[in-house]
């Protein structure tokens, strides 16, 4: 397929999928370079390997960590509504619950580097100081609203993290439209997480290996 009719190709492809239609695997194989399609198949199997990814015992831990505050927390809600409450016993339930809140914050900071952590966690360890603007874009841990592990339930969560899911359409779409700015900039080494035209978040697979 000679270039001019290659590009015109894919720019009927990708706005089939803009439209809500899906293109099929051989239309994918026609139009791709051997490799484009190989690293499409890659990126699938990423994607469905993603899925089924169990927790390392870092993010296990962890939990139990927050079920520790969670369980303080609500020990104190339920005191505070006894009618024979003494303010010595409500002070010591609550240095509980901050006791458990600065062990979270320890447990954090220590596995800070640690990337396959960090995966499994609803918003940035970083916790920002008095001087910084919060980033409402790039959520981050603060000593009462600890990062949660993206398959919690809670209303709280802020993001699903490295489960967030990507169709396979998406990732067709990210592809053909990376083989389409290849074209465009055929002096350009492009990559996913690089390129600029899709609306697709390429940040669902940074910590993921191809």
């Amino acid at each position: 397929m000679n270039p001019s009719k290659r590009q015109a190709r894919l720019v009927e492809l990708i706005g089939r999928i803009k439209d809500g239609y899906d293109i099929s695997s051989r239309d994918m194989k026609i139009v791709l370079t051997d490799e484009e399609h190989a690293e499409f198949i890659q990126v699938w199997d990423a994607e469905k390997d993603k899925r089924t990814a169990e927790k390392p015992q870092s993010v296990k831990d962890y939990e139990k960590l927050l079920n520790q505050w969670h369980m303080a927390e609500a020990r104190v809600q339920r005191y505070r509504n006894r009618q024979n409450k003494t303010q010595t016993t409500l002070i010591q339930m609550s240095n509980l619950v901050d006791t458990c809140l600065e062990s979270i914050q320890e447990y954090l900071q220590e596995h800070q580097d640690d990337v396959e952590f960090r995966l499994w966690l609803d918003r940035d360890i970083k916790i920002y100081d008095q001087n910084e603007i919060f980033d409402p874009e790039r959520p981050s841990n603060s000593l009462n609203t600890p990062a949660i592990v993206v398959t919690s339930r809670s209303l709280n969560k802020q993001s699903s993290g490295c489960l967030e899911k990507l169709s396979k359409r998406d990732i067709k779409r990210m592809i053909l439209e990376q083989a389409l700015f290849s074209i465009d900039s055929p002096t350009e080494l492009v990559k996913i997480n690089e390129f600029p035209k899709s609306d697709v978040n390429k940040d669902k697979f940074k910590g993921f290996k191809f």
